[in-house]
């Protein structure tokens, strides 16, 4: 059995057992598409007669000429790493024990040494402290239903006092939040993993949601495992979770989810193009620079590597920035402390209602 030949078996085996493992699509994509693309830079090396017929195993030279050629072709230095590193993680695979004897290398050719080296950045800063302050307000600035408001709002206030991403927002169900707590339990989220992420301490987040809640933009005839954010429009992107009656609520897309935090922030402070995303990193730099504790930050970001937490949030400001991040979650408590007394009016007039 030649190189190729033994390479080919290998992936094919990585591959299935990596879907066994219960990995997300993305990531069995992305493990095809590197070990597809060094496959072929494999088979040219072959051709060119570089690789001979009676090579057995891929050589730590055939991986040294794939870095080269890649860095040769502008790839860059992030790219190149991220590729050694999945090429390391299917090698090292070959290396175990319970990979028959035939296939099994005794070392993986990709060593870490040969990794590129690539400069560390922080991500810049999305919102300012005043734009951050303008956020927590319940006012509404612009012409839109109050019902539409409440959502933007809850919305806005939870990704920026928990920092859920994107997909765990529309993932959300009635079943996921725990008011009385002050929890959000996250299922699937990156990874396919589940996590408990608790809501601010001020309140600003519960108050956020039992306000959506109270303002019925959300139907009270559909389930609660039905999603707590979704839409009753018609579109092509989403399956009715409820056929009865004029009701026909249903999850939403990213997309949809996207446009709508930008234009609310886009309104409520005049920044545009701000994305979930945007909301994300706020919230890890507002909590990292609050509590100073990374480890807690990574486990409520749902990162495996502390080192993705950190550069979310930045390294630890100067004293007279922490100082001026207590002064914004003064705002958030002072703003939750409003929505709970509206929250508590609503109660009353629907009571009497």
């Amino acid at each position: 059995m030649n190189a190729i030949e033994r390479y080919d078996a290998l992936r094919d085996r990585w591959l299935r057992q990596s879907r066994r493992n219960n990995l997300t699509d993305t990531t069995i994509r992305s493990y095809e598409s590197v070990t597809g693309i060094l496959r072929d830079f494999l088979q040219f090396r072959a051709e060119q007669g570089i690789i001979k017929g009676d090579q057995e195993y891929v050589s730590f030279d055939d991986i040294q000429a794939w870095i080269d050629a890649m860095m040769d072709s502008g790839n860059k230095a992030s790219t190149v790493k991220q590729r050694l590193v999945t090429a390391n993680q299917f090698f090292t695979f070959a290396t175990k024990p319970y990979v028959p004897a035939e296939l099994r290398y005794e070392l993986s050719p990709v060593s870490p040494d040969f990794y590129p080296k690539t400069p560390t950045e922080n991500i810049p800063e999305a919102l300012t402290d005043e734009e951050i302050t303008e956020l927590w307000k319940y006012e509404r600035k612009y012409k839109t239903a109050d019902s539409g408001f409440a959502r933007n709002y809850a919305i806005v206030a939870l990704i920026l006092t928990t920092g859920l991403r994107n997909k765990e927002v529309l993932d959300l169900s009635l079943d996921s939040i725990d008011l009385a707590n002050g929890e959000v339990w996250v299922h699937n989220g990156k990874g396919r993993k589940d996590r408990i992420v608790d809501m601010d301490s001020g309140g600003l987040c519960a108050a956020a949601l039992e306000n959506y809640l109270l303002h019925g933009d959300r139907p009270r005839n559909i389930p609660d495992s039905a999603p707590l954010f979704g839409t009753t429009a018609e579109h092509s992107f989403g399956k009715p979770q409820t056929t009865d009656g004029a009701e026909k609520w249903h999850r939403g897309t990213g997309a949809w989810l996207s446009a709508l935090i930008e234009r609310h922030v886009f309104n409520q402070t005049g920044r545009h193009d701000c994305r979930s995303h945007d909301l994300r990193h706020t919230y890890a730099r507002l909590m990292l620079n609050s509590t100073g504790n990374l480890a807690e930050l990574q486990s409520s970001l749902g990162h495996s590597d502390p080192k993705i937490s950190e550069r979310y949030s930045g390294r630890l400001l100067q004293r007279r920035r922490r100082e001026q991040t207590r002064a914004v979650l003064a705002a958030r408590d002072e703003a939750a402390e409003q929505l709970r007394r509206r929250n508590s009016e609503q109660t009353v007039i629907k009571l009497f209602a």
